[in-house]
């Protein structure tokens, strides 16, 4: 007969069911004692407690009024007054408010709250009387009062609250006495329900506990044995219930552990093939049993092609080792790859970035008749493509003119070809060509892309190694010449150790010498100022020959100039590169003879300063269009600054200080390679020191020329502005000049009342600062313009075309007293379809230029009378 299913739950229902009656009782019995507890609390707040409170208020307000009153009466003034009567009144109303409550909550004899209350409405006359006569100034007549009556009405307020607050005071100990009686009863009622519940509880817990420990700890038990291992254990359990089926669910359990465990012994051996059956989505066992099946399925397959991939690398660089040419490496690569990946042709160009070519170095098993290009320029086929864009490229379908694969017995086309970029250090170093009968698998690819980087970095090897042999080669030859260099100078060693030998017996004479010699500085110390007065005829000298040179120079520059143009064509081109090498020497000459003509002058203390306003802008200007090109061409950045606080104009010689800039913007791009020029216009610092004490930072302009050059030796730098010397012999065959400029500029610095000042450091620039001061106290100023005069002197031409000069023409001026410079200047204007006029003197010059107003003037500087 089948048993009645009772379960668990049933069980449990009815033991906790009879379990929360017995708590139900007691809840009930617990609230009955707790409203009647709370009930007695709300008593003693809302009738003792608050009648207390307010009442105590009330005299805390009563109090306030009377010192109020008090500082009415002791107030001078009236808007004093006023503000204690306000408060007075506030206090009023409160108290009259809490009066009220009292009325309202009050359980004792109500004439009590009457008499306290009458008596408050009472002393309200009294302080209305009291604030009358404070406003009046009778003050002594209110003191009075509060003293007298208001005193009285203060004490019987005070005894009639005193009663009130006794009675809500007495009235609380009863209601509290009230509430600790009830306190008392629901504790013992309380303690006495307690036990009885813990009692049946305990009893009804063991019972339930009993019923379902027992087969639990058999079902524990033979779970622990299926834990351990024991899956083979039984258990003897029969009941109708959850334990009966939890029974049941542990048999199935034991079935499916056995089962995985017959699954894993097969993983354990290296069968992956089967799979432990997936009975829910939550059969999470299962499915990982079957994931770790797929992880070592798909790991032994990695690991397959792991090692594939590292045999073949380990081969190929084997393959790579040693001292090879490019055709030995070549070979030995593509027959790696040819055997490793199965491929049957295969190629290795070396790239050549400079001309953007590839170049065959290596083959394997192309067909001499495949008509292979040894040289494959970038972009063309499918290496040059890929070396173009650095990617793999991957053919499936091959054309049919592609070459084939050929051996003795016949030959196909190649299924697939792919090429591969070889790279070193993100540089195309070589293209990998390979092609084969069947298709290159992921596998393949994967092996191409790990390996490319060996190869790029063998072959950059064998690269450099080629050249490096190259480079020996040539370095033996010269290692050949040096000895033979040094056993030249070993002989010439010996003979300089000859030389020595009588240099030391000279230096004995010439110590000798030397007594003679201080005899002759004393000689020489007497003839100084003879030479003083040599050296001046000589800068004179030296002034004048320069305007000699100068004329015929000229012509020989005009003429030079005109012969290199070739205009009739019956000049060969080595004729008009000899005509060209004459003008350029010409035009050096002219420009050393210019400065030897200005340093001439200036020994000769024969330089006219010639005085004239001109503003800043209209000097910077002209030097900007004179070096921008310059900067343009070196790519070196110029800029020109100019101190908004300076005045916009200087009253100096403007051509003077021209020149100076310019000598000084001229060696600093000569001697700057890259980085930057400035010039700036600005107020000396404060602190800047001068040679003469007389000039002022004050009255002073500062022009500073700054570059990014090379800078000079601090130990070079004191002999820069000596005239022919520069900072180093070095210097002077690197850049040329004469070093004249430095030396010129530092004489016209001082002629102009200024100075020139130079901070330098090697390597890293230099700058050279003029100081002018913008105002000169005794400038000997001439005018730079002659008043314009109408008058035209009659002159002896030389055949010009001032009397054929109409409208509309082109004409220029020629200031020259040389008659062959001008007829030579006149042809070269007319050549160019220009006019000429000639003037044989500087005052004819001003009148002729005032007077026919020509495009342009060709000017002499040496002239009689006005000088150029």
């Amino acid at each position: 007969m089948k048993k009645r299913r009772f379960p668990i739950s049933a069980r449990m229902a009815l033991s906790f069911g009879m379990i929360l009656v017995i708590i139900c009782i007691i809840c009930v019995v617990f609230l009955m004692q707790l409203t009647r507890l709370t009930r007695s609390i709300e008593d003693i707040y809302i009738h003792p407690f608050t009648i207390s409170n307010t009442v105590r208020g009330i005299n805390s307000a009563i109090l306030e009024i009377h010192g109020a009153m008090k500082d009415i009466v002791l107030s001078r003034t009236e808007s004093e007054i006023r503000a204690f009567a306000a408060q007075v009144d506030t206090l009023e109303k409160a108290v009259l408010d809490d009066f009220t409550i009292v009325y309202d909550r009050y359980l004792g004899d109500m004439t009590d709250v009457d008499d306290a209350y009458n008596a408050f409405i009472g002393w309200r006359v009294i302080r209305d009387e009291v604030i009358e006569l404070a406003l009046a100034g009778n003050r002594a007549e209110a003191s009075a009062i509060i003293r007298g009556k208001g005193a009285r009405y203060v004490r019987l307020m005070d005894q009639r609250i005193r009663g009130l607050i006794s009675f809500a005071e007495n009235k609380a100990i009863s209601f509290f006495g009230q509430a600790r009686n009830a306190e008392q009863s629901a504790v013992k009622m309380l303690w006495a329900l307690f036990g009885l519940a813990v009692l049946a509880s305990a009893v009804i817990s063991v019972l339930a506990i009993r019923s379902i420990s027992s087969p639990v700890l058999q079902i524990v038990g033979w779970i622990r044995e299926i834990a351990e291992g024991k899956l083979n254990s039984t258990i003897d359990l029969d009941r109708n219930d959850e334990i009966g089926e939890l029974s049941e669910s542990c048999r199935i359990m034991q079935n499916n552990l056995t089962h995985k465990s017959d699954i894993a012994k097969q993983i354990a051996v290296g069968d992956f093939s089967g799979r432990v059956e997936v009975r829910s989505r939550d059969d999470e066992v299962a499915i990982s049993i079957n994931r770790i099946a797929d992880n070592y399925s798909r790991i032994s397959e990695e690991n397959t092609l792991q090692n594939w991939l590292k045999t073949g690398a380990n081969e190929l660089n084997e393959q790579m080792r040693g001292e090879l040419d490019p055709p030995g490496f070549s070979r030995n690569v593509l027959s790696c790859l040819a055997a490793h990946l199965d491929a049957q042709i295969g190629a290795l160009y070396v790239a050549d970035l400079k001309k953007s070519e590839l170049r065959l170095t290596g083959s394997y098993a192309l067909p001499v008749k495949a008509g292979i290009n040894n040289v494959i320029p970038f972009g063309h086929g499918l290496a040059g493509q890929c070396a173009l864009e650095q990617e793999i490229i991957s053919v499936h379908r091959v054309p049919q003119d592609y070459f084939r694969i050929g051996s003795g017995t016949g030959e196909c086309r190649p299924v697939h070809v792919i090429t591969v970029p070889v790279m070193f250090e993100a540089r195309l170093v070589g293209v990998v060509e390979l092609g084969s009968v069947h298709e290159f698998g992921e596998r393949e690819l994967q092996f191409l892309k790990m390996i490319a980087a060996s190869i790029g970095i063998g072959l950059n090897s064998v690269i450099i190694r080629e050249r490096t042999e190259e480079l020996l080669h040539e370095t033996q030859m010269q290692a050949e010449e040096l000895a033979q260099q040094q056993e030249e100078l070993r002989v010439s060693n010996e003979e300089l150790e000859e030389k020595t030998e009588q240099l030391q017996y000279q230096k004995e004479a010439i110590n000798l010498k030397n007594l003679e010699l201080d005899k002759a500085m004393k000689e020489l110390a007497a003839t100084a100022d003879e030479l003083r007065s040599a050296s001046a005829y000589k800068s004179e000298f030296m002034a004048n020959m320069s305007h000699e040179l100068r004329t015929p120079l000229n012509s020989i520059i005009i003429l030079a100039n005109l012969l290199s143009q070739n205009r009739e064509g019956n000049f060969t081109e080595k004729e008009e590169e000899f005509a060209r090498t004459i003008h350029s020497s010409g035009s050096d000459l002219l420009h050393l003879i210019n400065e030897i003509l200005d340093l001439s002058k200036i020994e000769a203390g024969k330089l006219d300063i010639l005085y004239e306003t001109f503003t800043l802008e209209q000097l910077m200007s002209s030097l900007k269009k004179s070096f921008q090109q310059i900067a343009l061409e070196k790519g070196i950045d110029f800029a020109i600054e100019i101190d908004p606080t300076l005045p916009g104009e200087m009253h100096s010689d403007l051509k003077r200080v021209e020149q100076v800039l310019k000598n000084l913007l001229s060696n600093a791009f000569k001697f700057t390679h890259h980085g930057s020029v400035t010039l700036h216009a600005g107020q000396p610092g404060p602190k800047t020191r001068f040679a003469n004490e007389s000039f002022t930072p004050s009255g002073a302009i500062a022009l500073a020329v700054s570059d990014t050059g090379i800078g000079i030796a601090r130990d070079k730098q004191g002999a820069v502005f000596e005239a022919f010397h520069q900072a180093d012999g070095m210097t002077n065959r690197e850049y040329g000049g004469t070093g004249l400029g430095l030396s010129i500029s530092l004489e016209l610095a001082k002629a102009l009342g200024g100075e020139l000042q130079m901070t330098s450091e090697e390597g890293r620039g230099s700058t050279f600062t003029l100081y002018l001061p913008l105002c000169p106290e005794e400038s000997g100023e001439v005018p730079v313009q002659q008043k314009k005069t109408a008058r035209l002197k009659t002159l002896k031409t030389i055949g010009d075309d001032r009397n054929n000069i109409e409208s509309g023409d082109k004409s220029v001026l020629i200031i020259a007293d040389d008659p062959l410079f001008t007829d030579i200047v006149l042809n070269f204007t007319r050549q160019r379809n220009f006019k000429g006029i000639i003037a044989p003197d500087g005052e004819t010059g001003l009148h002729f230029a005032d007077y026919y107003s020509p495009s342009a003037i060709i000017l002499d500087i040496g002239l009689p009378g006005i000088n150029g």
